[in-house]
């Protein structure tokens, strides 16, 4: 793992429904052999539809796209109009419609652990919503943004009562874990059962009930791993447990997250300048190269 010396801020969350991680690969048609994509030519266009192995069609080829996904389980459907634009909607393995294309979706993609995430880019009314693999909302909810679930976990924004932006964790069935209400608040995804906050631009951690268990006083921190989270305090890295308690000083130039028992740090002094290998007890094992 490469150490960079643009240290990574303490929250970076990007919403951004164009950013597709290793779950949106598509597939090139359902991973059930007896249905197959065809298509057609109509002018300048190609549609698209679904048949059998035998040549029974199933859908017929009036859609502009077909994409499958999560090995294909479902695939996206989208089809073009010239009076009320793109519609999207979505099919089962068999190609079973569960969502009807409609223009009030502009994009559905999965979104980890089972759950797709649709887009509403009606005008003035931009939202996301959740539904499972079987096209049925999880929750009513709508939401200004969703990131991937991650352990049965995704972090969302929404807006209150007062039409201001929180942020809250949900589960896959769409029930709330946490829920900020305060100002100036930024979470992240828990991981061993923690997750970063920054209020007013310190960092600290909640638990899996919101309860802020380690104080909000670094300027960054990174998501736990084996039991120990790489903190800033006062432009040096250090790494806390926990409870948080810090067991390796804050000495450090850089440091990355530990990945079996050993990280990667930046050390710059003390005849030492350069990027060394530590263990759980900040012990250096080796040099691994020079700044």
């Amino acid at each position: 793992m490469k150490l960079s010396l643009a240290i990574i801020l303490c929250l970076l969350i990007s919403f951004s429904s164009k950013a597709q991680p290793e779950m949106y690969k598509k597939a090139e048609s359902s991973k059930d052999t007896s249905v197959i994509n065809f298509s057609i030519k109509n002018g300048n266009r190609t549609l698209y539809g679904l048949k059998q192995s035998s040549g029974k069609i199933i859908l017929q080829a009036i859609y502009s796209d077909i994409i499958w996904y999560d090995g294909g389980e479902w695939a996206y459907l989208e089809t073009h109009n010239s009076k009320t634009g793109v519609a999207t909607g979505m099919i089962d393995k068999t190609g079973k419609i569960l969502i009807i294309p409609t223009p009030e979706y502009c994009g559905i993609l999965p979104n980890g652990d089972g759950t797709i995430v649709a887009d509403n880019c009606t005008e003035n009314k931009e939202y996301r919503v959740i539904f499972n693999k079987k096209g049925k909302l999880i929750t009513p909810q709508k939401f200004i943004s969703v990131s991937p679930f991650v352990g049965g976990i995704a972090i969302v924004s929404i807006k209150d009562k007062s039409s201001k932006k929180v942020f809250a964790h949900i589960d896959t069935a769409g029930r709330y874990i946490t829920l900020f209400s305060e100002k100036n608040v930024d979470v992240g995804g828990f991981s061993e059962g923690l997750a970063m906050v920054k209020r007013n631009d310190k960092c600290g951690y909640v638990n899996m009930k919101g309860v802020l268990v380690i104080p909000a006083t670094y300027d960054e921190a990174k998501d736990f791993a084996e039991g120990l989270a790489v903190v800033k305090i006062k432009e040096m890295y250090g790494y806390i447990n926990s409870k948080g308690s810090l067991v390796i000083p804050a000495v450090l130039a850089g440091a990355e997250s530990f990945i079996n028992g050993k990280a990667e740090v930046l050390i710059i002094g003390d005849g030492k300048t350069g990027y060394y290998e530590i263990d759980k007890n900040g012990k250096v094992l080796r040099k691994l190269r020079n700044l």
